[in-house]
């Protein structure tokens, strides 16, 4: 019986701990690469049109965890050009993914899509925002469906 009283205890303090997390979905990508003849990004833009993924933000705003159907990634976040404010509707980030590689990172809300370019500038990656919320039901912020 204290065992039982003790789970549920715990289960009611972890529930009571526990904080949102923003959660951005998206359909499709382009990869664009840098032309330097042009000094554009290509038109000719490499497209996977059902690639799903998914970006989650960490409570604190420390990392971002992408995740798709073949692999999963951590972003940690060096800095950003914005306070997390849903109002704004563009949020940036300057991270570092988990093995070394360094980008900025634009969540474009208003316009639904998130843009990441590498620190090198060769090309760009633009995926369709399909869904953001907060996991916080009051607080989802766009939904395309």
């Amino acid at each position: 019986m204290s065992k039982l009283l003790l789970l549920l205890l715990c289960t009611v303090l972890i529930g009571l701990t526990s904080t949102s997390q923003t959660t951005v979905t998206t359909i499709g990508f382009n990869s664009c690469y840098w032309n330097d003849s042009t000094q554009r990004f290509d038109i000719e833009c490499q497209y996977r049109y059902l690639s799903a993924s998914k970006f989650s933000f960490n409570e604190g705003v420390t990392m971002i965890t992408h995740t798709t159907s073949e692999m999963t990634s951590t972003y940690y976040i060096d800095s950003t050009d914005h306070k997390l404010d849903y109002d704004r509707q563009l949020w940036v980030y300057y991270v570092t993914s988990d093995i070394g590689n360094r980008y900025a990172y634009f969540f474009d809300i208003k316009n639904d899509e998130v843009r990441a370019l590498p620190w090198d500038g060769s090309y760009i990656i633009y995926a369709q925002i399909k869904n953001v919320w907060d996991d916080t039901p009051s607080k989802e912020i766009n939904n395309n469906d």
